[in-house]
């Protein structure tokens, strides 16, 4: 069986201070990252997808959750993943 990390993707709506944003949250490693959303996307989700293709990390798989959607990797990433977080 394959390891996998997990990324919950989120949107965020705009405030009176704020854009629109999309929060990443990585449970196992106890960390979140929030990045802006781009309108050219559809949704948060492939916001997300872009930002990690821009930064050399591909998604393995998804799944959709009542909350919102999940990225998952694999733990070849596991380092990429830290630092772009860090």
């Amino acid at each position: 069986m394959k390891n996998l990390i997990a990324i919950s993707v989120r949107f965020l709506g705009a405030t009176n201070t704020k854009g629109a944003r999309v929060k990443l949250t990585v449970s196992r490693f106890n960390t979140s990252k929030t990045i802006p959303f781009d309108y050219g996307h559809n949704n948060a989700e492939e916001t997300a997808v872009a930002f990690f293709y821009s930064n050399s990390v591909a998604p393995f798989a998804r799944c959709c959750t009542a909350s919102g959607s999940t990225l998952l990797f694999t733990f070849d990433d596991a380092e990429k993943i830290v630092a772009l977080f860090a």
